[in-house]
């Protein structure tokens, strides 16, 4: 038998040279920081109202100081556009040849009252919208966005319960 085969002591071959490791640095994952980052920029932006809030003269409460002006009288005043909203939720404004005018949509009254206004010499500096109680409060924003577009300075609003002619 040979004498390497018995020797005890590792060879030079098994001889395992340990060394110091190198001292890693610990780095730092930004994608889940920067994704939070992005869902709250998304939430923000999706919650913020984009839309500046418009204001409008709200009519006096009934225990109010001024009386309130009958429908009739604001339909007879030269210095008022009367813009009429019934029951079904339909326009009526006064139309030039003395007639009254029927409009269903939005943009059909702004055409409608560029029309009256230029019409009308001088063009009266006051609208006011009476809308019936049952009218969707949608249809009454319309008006009042309506006539703001047409030109009028000075707008307000009333509520009627009146199923009178339009």
């Amino acid at each position: 038998m040979s004498d390497d085969f018995f020797a005890v002591g590792p060879s030079d071959e098994d001889v395992i040279e340990l060394r110091p490791r190198e001292k890693q640095e610990a780095e730092l994952d930004m994608t889940p920081m920067v994704d939070v980052t992005f869902l709250l920029l998304i939430f923000f932006m999706v919650t913020a109202s984009l839309e500046l809030q418009k204001s409008f003269r709200a009519p006096p409460d009934e225990d109010g100081s001024s009386e309130p002006v009958a429908a009739e009288a604001l339909d007879r005043d030269q210095e008022v556009t009367v813009i009429r909203i019934d029951p079904y939720n339909t326009f009526f404004i006064p139309a030039a040849d003395g007639q009254i005018a029927e409009i269903v949509s939005q943009q059909d009254l702004i055409v409608s009252l560029r029309g009256l206004r230029a019409s009308l010499r001088p063009p009266p500096p006051r609208a006011v919208v009476i809308a019936h109680g049952d009218a969707l409060h949608e249809r009454v924003i319309m008006a009042l966005d309506a006539a703001a577009e047409v030109g009028y300075d000075d707008i307000s609003w009333t509520v009627t319960e009146e199923d009178g002619a339009m």
